[in-house]
């Protein structure tokens, strides 16, 4: 889904903010970086006489292995969530095709953030990306707000999401105001040189629907695309925890990040 609505995009057909929704939801959630959920108590134990299972295409034990399994599981991706837990009913969670398919879209999603051509570089998804270009630093959901670092000299454009209204939009370069035009949902800051810093800001709404999965009731609250709350909560591994995204305040990491000189064109 995702790779193949970030080449309609490609083509012309924009479907960014369904990669933008996908990304920021299901897609994060899904990938295993939190552990301590398996080892904290509150699961029943494994009935080892009913693993493995025949009915996933285990065959028998020859095929499995308890050498940390849980440690060696961080970075995959859950191949059967609901859409409020990690793990749906009692079943089975990591099927590692899903894991193998999720990795490269990553890639995909970050390869594509941002485009450079013929001296114009576009910043597609207001996530966060270091490039040779530009680095892209992005507050959302905490607040409606991206930065972008500029490294080289060129014109820029920066594409809004669905639920920001361009004419809210309010841009500044070094600190000063710079009038935007728009291009379709694009905004155009233009030209742009290597040391400045462009901010976009805008209001980031918050708002609370009740939706229909699989015949059950769920309250969502988002800000902007991104789920930040779920009624009710997962039993195994509940998703959406995320009461931080609310408070209107930008947590940042520090990380050390690898800016290549040539990317390699996968998607």
């Amino acid at each position: 889904m995702i790779a193949s609505a970030l080449k309609l995009s490609l083509l012309g057909i924009d479907k960014w903010d369904d990669v933008d929704r996908w990304v920021r939801n299901q897609f994060a959630e899904c990938q295993l970086t939190d552990t301590g959920w398996l080892t904290d108590g509150h699961l029943d134990r494994v009935d080892r006489a009913l693993a493995p299972l025949p009915g996933a295409g285990c065959s028998g034990p020859e095929y499995g292995t308890t050498d940390r399994v849980i440690e060696r599981a961080v970075g995959s991706f859950s191949g059967w969530p609901s859409i409020n837990d990690f793990v749906q009913g009692k079943g089975w969670s990591i099927m590692h095709c899903c894991t193998g398919n999720a990795t490269r879209a990553v890639y995909y999603v970050w390869e594509k953030i941002l485009t450079h051509a013929d001296g114009t570089l576009k910043v597609n998804l207001l996530l966060n990306r270091a490039s040779r270009w530009a680095d892209v630093h992005s507050h959302i959901p905490y607040r409606g707000q991206v930065d972008v670092s500029v490294k080289q000299d060129f014109d820029l454009e920066i594409r809004l999401a669905e639920w920001v209204k361009p004419e809210e939009a309010r841009c500044t370069v070094q600190g000063e105001p710079r009038d935007l035009t728009f291009k379709g949902r694009y905004a155009r800051v233009g030209a742009v040189k290597a040391g400045q810093t462009v901010t976009l800001t805008f209001p980031i709404p918050e708002r609370t629907d009740r939706v229909i999965v699989e015949k059950r009731a769920y309250t969502l609250i988002r800000r902007g695309n991104e789920v930040v709350w779920i009624d009710p909560p997962g039993r195994n591994r509940p998703l959406y925890q995320r009461g931080h995204y609310r408070q209107g305040e930008t947590l940042w990491k520090n990380v050390r990040r690898f800016v290549p000189a040539e990317e390699i064109p996968w998607c």
